[in-house]
């Protein structure tokens, strides 16, 4: 019984995440202008630059036989991927970003008409405009991250926090990423070559080593999944953050990996809905208002579990007891 009603109170956190959204409803805003931006705004191509490359590589042997399509016709489906590619997508920043439908799509821009492009003819400034975006569009997270953990923060019981100063909790993010991506690139060169090697000997260890591999990320990274929500939102450092993030997913045990599964789920299952309209289509305005709309709701959501958890010493006890 008592277990019950924890598991009810755990679940009301959800019910929780849309009352504050619907309160404040302006927190949508920074994933559903993204997504208009990204729709309606200027494409940033690099078509220009990249095709003639591409269509310069020489015929890899055996590429037909092997791959069952023509050299020649996986170039031009390449060419055409890179066509529809809008480097303004960067402003979705990964791992930690503003969720946003509309970057992971290609092609033209509107259903009223796709501005001309803005072709980028050198390395150089395609790097130095990689890179201004992201650093824009972390500067972005940090604002919406924090205006979301103010709102559910000023909603509850607990005691209101000092917030991050801006500047610092901005490098944090920045310098987060940074980690992340060099901690990825790290890992999954040696991970890459020791999973061909395995799948040439046998697909059978293939596959069970990919098995392996794929249950050690997801238990390295699950106790790291609010590592962003301390860095932006309390007065810590980066390895603070960390530290904190751990010491809350230990404490609560089943319940954060019965977040993320439900987070996920929701999001997963609501994108396939807000991706069947294609871009040329008025109803993707639709789509863009509901991705915005529940990812919200499920950022929300995580600040409110994460306020649980710090506030009540019984939702650390497990739910099976």
């Amino acid at each position: 019984m008592y277990a019950h009603a924890r598991f009810k109170r755990f679940l009301s956190l959800f019910k929780a995440a849309v009352a504050t959204v619907g309160k404040h409803f302006y927190l949508i805003l920074f994933p559903f202008v993204l997504d208009l931006f990204l729709l309606f705004g200027p494409r940033l191509s690099l078509s220009k630059m990249l095709n003639p490359l591409i269509m310069a590589l020489p015929p890899v042997p055996n590429f037909t036989s092997q791959f069952n399509i023509r050299w020649d016709e996986f170039l031009k489906q390449f060419t055409e991927i890179i066509d529809g590619f809008n480097l303004f997508s960067a402003l979705r920043t990964i791992p930690v970003g503003i969720p946003s439908l509309m970057s992971q799509r290609l092609g033209e821009n509107a259903f009223a008409g796709s501005l001309n492009p803005i072709e980028l003819s050198g390395f150089g400034s395609a790097l130095i405009s990689f890179a201004g975006l992201v650093l824009i569009g972390l500067f972005l997270v940090a604002i919406y991250y924090r205006q979301v953990s103010k709102t559910v923060r000023s909603e509850t019981t607990q005691d209101a926090l000092k917030n991050q100063p801006f500047l610092k909790a901005y490098l944090n993010l920045v310098g987060m990423n940074i980690s992340v991506w060099v901690l990825v690139i790290v890992l999954a060169i040696p991970s890459t070559i020791i999973l061909g090697l395995l799948l040439r000997l046998s697909s059978v260890l293939g596959n069970i080593a990919y098995m392996i591999i794929s249950i050690l990320i997801l238990s390295f990274v699950t106790p790291l999944i609010f590592t962003p929500h301390f860095a932006l939102s309390t007065q810590c450092s980066i390895r603070q953050a960390v530290m904190q993030s751990i010491r809350l997913t230990r404490k609560s045990g089943i319940l954060t990996s019965t977040f993320i599964v439900i987070a996920i789920s929701l999001s997963y299952l609501t994108n396939l809905l807000w991706n069947t309209a294609p871009n040329s289509s008025p109803f993707v305005l639709v789509g863009i208002f509901g991705h915005a709309l529940v990812s919200t709701i499920l950022l929300a959501a995580s600040f409110h579990f994460i306020v649980w958890l710090e506030e009540d010493e019984t939702a650390a006890q497990p739910i099976i007891s």
